[in-house]
C-alpha cells in the first residue's frame, strides 16, 4: 500500500492536498496495439504524464494510423519510467535496480507487446492478464479454474503454449504463455492475436533476428516497423490491396506514398524522438546520472505539437540524482480536534519527485510503508 501526496505550486501561492488516484479510462481505440505498460500496472496518468500509482513518468505518443476510425489500424508508443532509461553501471544494478534488460531500457517501447499473463501456480489471487495498461486479476488455479477478482465475466485460460483472455465485452486476446518473461523487440513472445466480437481480427508478427514487427488486420491494412540498426525504427502503414507485402518481408515495394512515422531511441547527449505521420515530434531530453553513477536518464519532455521551449522538467528520487529524497513533512486535514495532522513520508526510490511546467511545480511523495 502506498500514499501519494500531490501538490501544485504557483508563483505566489501554495496549496497542498491529498490526491486519491483516479483510474484512467482504458485505451479507447480498439485497434491501437502499440500501448505498453512497463510495470504491469493499471495506468493512472495525470496532466504531467506521471502515473500516480507507480510514480513513473509515462509519455504516450500517437504515431500513425490508416483507414477510418471504425475500420483501421493505429499505432502508439509509450515510454517506460524515464528514471530507468539509459545504460547503467554495476553499482546501479545493485543499488538502484536494473532496467528491464541488460542492455538498458529503450526510450520508447514500440515492440507491440501490449499484453501478457502471469500464472502464480498456487491457489491465490495473483494470476492476471494485462493489456495496454489495463490489468485483470484472477483468483484460483489453472486446473481448478480462474475467477476474475472484480466479479466480472472475464475469463483466462492457458494451454502449454499460450494464454487466452476474454474481456467483459467478448474481445479475445491470445498471447504466448510465457509472455511476461521479456519485453524486447527481438522477442517472439507477447500478444499475437486479437479477435473482436464483430469478427474484426488483428495478428501481430515478429522476426526475432531482424526485430521487424508487422501488425495486420483482416481488412487488409498493415503497419510495419523496421529498425535500421542505428537506433531508428521506420514505421509504415499501408493497404495491402494496393501494395501487397507479406508480414515480416525483408523489403517492401510501394507504388504510392503511405503514412510513415519513426522512432529514434536517443543517446547520452541526443534526445529520443518519436515523429508521427504529420511530422510532429515528441522529444525526451537526456541528462547524465550524478553521484558517480554512469549512464543517463531522460529529465525533460516536449510533447508532440508543443513549442520547442514548452517542456516539462522532472526530478526523480534516487542515489544517482541530487534531488531531495529524504523524509518529507506533509500535513493534511486534522483529526482528534487538532488543527491539522502531520506526518513524515520517506520518498521511494526511482519515483518522480517534482514536475515543472509553465512556471508551476507539482510535488510528488510516494511512501510504500504499510501504514
Amino acid at each position: 500500500m502506498h500514499k501519494l501526496i500531490h501538490s501544485i505550486t504557483a508563483a505566489l501561492s501554495f496549496a497542498l492536498f491529498i490526491a486519491a488516484p483516479q483510474l484512467s479510462v482504458a485505451q479507447g481505440v480498439r485497434s491501437d496495439t502499440g500501448f505498453v505498460s512497463e510495470d504491469y500496472e493499471v495506468s493512472s496518468v495525470d496532466e504531467n504524464g506521471v502515473d500516480v500509482l507507480s510514480g513513473s513518468v509515462r509519455i504516450a505518443a500517437d504515431l500513425i494510423s490508416i483507414g477510418t476510425d471504425d475500420a483501421g489500424l493505429s499505432y502508439s508508443v509509450i515510454t517506460p519510467s524515464l528514471a530507468q532509461t539509459g545504460n547503467y553501471s554495476t553499482s546501479q544494478f545493485y543499488g538502484v535496480g536494473a532496467p528491464y534488460s541488460a542492455a538498458g531500457s529503450s526510450a520508447f517501447k514500440f515492440d507491440n507487446y501490449s499484453g501478457g499473463s502471469s500464472i502464480s501456480g498456487i491457489d491465490d489471487c495473483n494470476n492476471w492478464f494485462e493489456y495496454g495498461g489495463n490489468r485483470t486479476d484472477f483468483c484460483g488455479t489453472l486446473s481448478g479454474g480462474l475467477t476474475p477478482s472484480d466479479g466480472s465475466n472475464a475469463t483466462l485460460t492457458c494451454t502449454s503454449t499460450e494464454c487466452t483472455f476474454t474481456s467483459t465485452d467478448g474481445t479475445v486476446y491470445i498471447s504466448d504463455k510465457n509472455a511476461i518473461s521479456l519485453r524486447l523487440p527481438s522477442s517472439s513472445l507477447g500478444l499475437k492475436e486479437i479477435i473482436y466480437p464483430n469478427g474484426y481480427k488483428i495478428d501481430i508478427y515478429r522476426d526475432t533476428s531482424s526485430q521487424r514487427v508487422s501488425i495486420v488486420d483482416n481488412r487488409g491494412f498493415q503497419i510495419r516497423a523496421v529498425p535500421n540498426g542505428t537506433g531508428t525504427t521506420a514505421i509504415t502503414a499501408f493497404n495491402m490491396a494496393v501494395d501487397y507485402c507479406a508480414p515480416l518481408a525483408a523489403t517492401c515495394s510501394f507504388t504510392k506514398s503511405w503514412p510513415t512515422a519513426s522512432v529514434y531511441v536517443g543517446s547520452s547527449t541526443q534526445p529520443a524522438v518519436a515523429t508521427d505521420m504529420a511530422g510532429s515530434e515528441t522529444k525526451l531530453y537526456p541528462r547524465a546520472r550524478e553521484n558517480g553513477f554512469s549512464g543517463y536518464y531522460f529529465y525533460q519532455v516536449k510533447a508532440a505539437g508543443a513549442d520547442e521551449n514548452s517542456k516539462i522538467t522532472y526530478t526523480f528520487c534516487g542515489p544517482w540524482t541530487s534531488a531531495s529524497c529524504g523524509l518529507v513533512n506533509s500535513c493534511g486535514p486534522g483529526n482528534n480536534n487538532s488543527a491539522e495532522a502531520c506526518a513524515k513520508f520517506g520518498m521511494a526510490l526511482n519515483k518522480v519527485r517534482t514536475a515543472v511546467k509553465e512556471g508551476k511545480t507539482w510535488n510528488y511523495v510516494f511512501n510504500y510503508s504499510k501504514n
